[in-house]
């Protein structure tokens, strides 16, 4: 998910906005190619819930199109995999109700034991830099920030919605998921695995000066590379019967079949 926040106490969700995938390089080295502040946002936001999403980025075009023109009718909602490690995780919020109706994948919580309760829920690559740096400060928007100092994964601007008063600086609702290659083609940074240090994300330069740009950007137009946002797992997550089950009826309780 890179780093996806939902603060309970503060009825929001937020998200960063980064687009990434590992590249591996012609003398062995691993790269991140990644693009940041496209309109195809990680967060489907509807008036009476929010759709969190992280996974293979043409799943999510596929979900996102679902939850905002198709689920009312009834339409059967998309595939959850398109093959080995194209998955998708995903996370049900009621807004009125200020919980989560379904959830998937693993997740860091600050939890209050006097109230038997979660304060706040992260998700992603970056969820350990975004759960230290919240509880101190106890500002969702700033962690998603401090989570992308250190996570190759995290960065871009921060999106959110605000449950009340649904106030949000999402994108109009995007499903083309060429929106993301297009970009990346076009204004595409990479960064060198082994140029990380102390977990600091600061190195990167354009694909257009990459010496190896013209393979890179080939990968990319053929398929043999796919962009997504993810979830810091290395085990994809397994969709079993049950889990579908609960999936369904988070669904039915959103749209209120």
């Amino acid at each position: 998910m890179t780093t996806t926040i939902y603060d309970v106490e503060a009825k929001l969700v937020c998200s960063d906005s980064r687009w990434s995938t590992f590249i591996a390089q012609e003398d062995g080295s691993t790269s991140i190619l990644y693009i940041d502040n496209t309109k195809f946002d990680k967060v489907a936001n509807i008036e009476t819930a929010v759709l969190l999403l992280a996974g293979d980025a043409e799943l999510i075009a596929q979900w996102k199109r679902w939850w905002h023109e198709d689920a009312q009718n009834k339409v059967p909602h998309p595939e959850l995999n398109l093959g080995p490690d194209r998955n998708i995780v995903l996370t049900i919020i009621s807004k009125p109700t200020n919980q989560i109706l379904f959830d998937a994948g693993p997740k860091l919580t600050y939890y209050c034991y006097d109230e038997e309760r979660n304060l706040a829920v992260f998700a992603g690559s970056g969820s350990k830099f975004a759960a230290d740096h919240w509880g101190p400060v106890r500002c969702a928007i700033r962690s998603v920030e401090e989570a992308a100092e250190n996570d190759p994964c995290t960065g871009g601007n921060v999106k959110f919605v605000e449950f009340d008063s649904n106030i949000n600086n999402l994108s109009e609702p995007c499903y083309d998921k060429d929106e993301i290659l297009k970009n990346i083609m076009d204004k595409g940074m990479i960064m060198e695995i082994n140029t990380l240090q102390n977990g600091q994300n600061k190195i990167a330069i354009p694909l257009a000066d990459h010496p190896n740009k013209d393979m890179i950007k080939n990968m990319v137009a053929t398929g043999q590379v796919h962009a997504g946002a993810p979830t810091g797992n290395s085990t994809p997550y397994e969709w079993t019967s049950e889990r579908k089950d609960k999936l369904q009826q988070a669904i039915d309780t959103v749209f209120n079949f």
